[in-house]
């Protein structure tokens, strides 16, 4: 099963912005297994590398990946994140963007290889999805 979640920020600020899920699961019982940026090809000559975790939780494990899609860009360093919005706060007079966050609950048996080729297939359909949602 394959988990969605695109908060979308018309308006960042400093008080208000799309923020890195680790508190978030870490806060659910989930305890990060690995964490790394992986390589998916999502279009012809388009790669990203979102950070991605393996997760565990009692006999549960998750895939869960992320990365920030702010204003074209695709970060997924908070810090990075942080500022860029400021920078494009004053160059561009733009604070807006997404916290793309995709999970894929894994089934019994699953490998952590066959559940990364999975989510990286389910990423690629994805990516042709968003332009029509999040601005460039």
């Amino acid at each position: 099963m394959i988990y969605l979640l695109i908060p979308f920020y018309e308006y960042q600020s400093t008080q208000h912005t799309a923020h890195a899920p680790q508190s978030c699961l870490l806060g659910g019982g989930w305890a990060i297994l690995t964490e790394q940026e992986l390589p998916v090809t999502v279009a012809p000559g388009r790669t990203i590398r979102p950070a991605t975790m393996l997760l565990a939780k009692e006999e549960s494990r998750l895939l869960a990946s992320y990365f920030f899609l702010q204003r074209g860009r695709v970060i997924t360093s908070p810090w990075a994140n942080k500022f860029y919005l400021m920078w494009d706060s004053f160059a561009r007079h733009r604070t807006d963007g997404a916290l793309v966050r995709v999970e894929l609950l894994l089934t019994p048996g699953q490998t952590e290889l066959e559940a990364r080729q999975e989510l990286g297939a389910f990423m690629m359909l994805l990516w042709r999805e968003l332009p029509a949602y999040i601005p460039e």
